[in-house]
């Protein structure tokens, strides 16, 4: 009987299982319902600030996806040079650990700002790897932000992290006023990575949806959008810039961030920050309305 070496290994990752999945299950799209109180929506932190200004001639937005907080403290001193340097009326950050909204070093930064925020990850127990209870998207606004809302994505791939753990992808919205009168509905943005581009769809749909829910003059799309390889073959961009949507970033083939908006005048400028923190990096778009 010949001789054979048996190594058992454990089956992949997480991130991995839901990737393969995604890809190739047979379960594409799931529509699933969580406990009222467990709903993201119902989760949903606001702290108003008044007194804030509408919009003027240019917005400049902030966008970092900070990888759940593993480099907590490199993402803040990022957020903290980005700020310095650009000055941000919108801060969007994706997969924020609550507490982030009381650290020391980002209480001061965020003072004047309105805060919304909502969980789309919720941990019964944390651990080493997952330290918060929950982990979210926020917008901070220096202008004065309306009708404050969390949009529910439908849900394209499963999740298959432990016992524990409940995920949800959504959007954050929200209504900028602006000094000529005119209204604006922004959107930040975190689309599910591991999925069929085509599934991946109905998340597009759903944030059009959101971005035409008060039909607004100005629409502004912002955040991970997650394309699987490159988002000029993500038919989800193509249905965006069908309906008006300018990218920001549309030169670049391969890119995980971006934003998208309708009814502006053009982009001033539009960076992709080499600053540490997170495996994404930050972006800074002004926008002129």
């Amino acid at each position: 009987m010949p001789f054979r070496l048996r190594v058992d290994l454990p089956w992949p990752l997480p991130p991995l299982r839901r990737a393969i999945r995604g890809y190739l299950g047979p379960r594409t799209v799931l529509i699933d319902e969580l406990p009222p109180e467990r709903r993201p929506s119902a989760l949903a932190f606001h702290r108003p600030i008044e007194g804030l200004g509408p919009v003027g001639s240019e917005l400049t937005i902030l966008s970092y996806n900070i990888q759940r907080g593993h480099r907590l403290e490199r993402a803040i001193t990022t957020i903290e040079q980005a700020v310095d340097r650009h000055r941000p009326d919108l801060i969007f950050l994706q997969e924020a650990p609550l507490e982030l909204l009381s650290h020391p070093r980002l209480v001061p930064l965020l003072a004047a700002r309105t805060l919304f925020y909502a969980p789309f990850h919720q941990v019964d127990r944390p651990d080493r790897r997952y330290s918060s209870r929950q982990y979210g998207q926020l917008i901070a606004s220096a202008v004065a932000l309306e009708a404050p809302r969390v949009v529910e994505l439908p849900t394209v791939n499963p999740s298959t992290l432990r016992r524990g753990h409940l995920m949800k992808r959504i959007a954050l919205c929200g209504g900028l006023r602006m000094r000529d009168g005119r209204s604006m509905t922004v959107v930040n943005v975190h689309n599910e990575p591991f999925a069929r581009r085509r599934d991946r769809l109905v998340q597009f749909e759903a944030l059009l949806e959101a971005a035409d829910h008060r039909s607004p003059d100005v629409a502004i799309l912002c955040g991970d959008f997650n394309p699987s390889l490159s988002q000029r073959g993500e038919p989800g961009h193509r249905l965006l810039e069908s309906s008006g949507f300018e990218n920001a970033f549309a030169h670049r083939w391969r890119t995980l961030d971006t934003c998208l908006v309708r009814g502006h005048s053009d982009f001033v400028s539009a960076e992709s920050l080499r600053l540490p923190g997170s495996d994404h990096r930050p972006i800074v778009v002004r926008v002129r309305l």
